[in-house]
């Protein structure tokens, strides 16, 4: 896999745009399932944890909504049935899903 560079504001707008599609799943309570069928929400969301010090110097634990985003990914994934965090055989079936395409 090559290396992948990204300019400041290319981040600034990649996190942005994470933030607006995480912000409508969990305002709509991901009812296609996203998170079940293709771990949308805790992947976003480790992206953003990935990009967010990068572009703007700080993490989402560190902002007033972070920590309550990660609560709601929670509690959205245990409404599906998932633990409430996503375990290495998650992650690996979404690896493997994405490979596939």
């Amino acid at each position: 896999m090559s290396e992948l560079s990204f300019s400041q504001s290319e981040l600034v707008e990649v996190s942005d745009a994470i933030n607006e599609v995480l912000t409508r799943l969990l305002g709509s309570g991901d009812p296609d399932q996203n998170e079940k069928k293709y771990g949308t929400l805790t992947l976003l969301q480790s992206a953003q944890a990935k990009i967010m010090p990068a572009a703007f110097g700080f993490h989402p634990a560190d902002t007033p909504w972070g920590p309550d985003q990660v609560k709601r990914i929670e509690a959205i994934r245990l409404q599906q049935g998932l633990p409430a965090q996503a375990s290495a055989g998650e992650v690996a079936h979404w690896a493997a899903t994405v490979t596939r395409r």
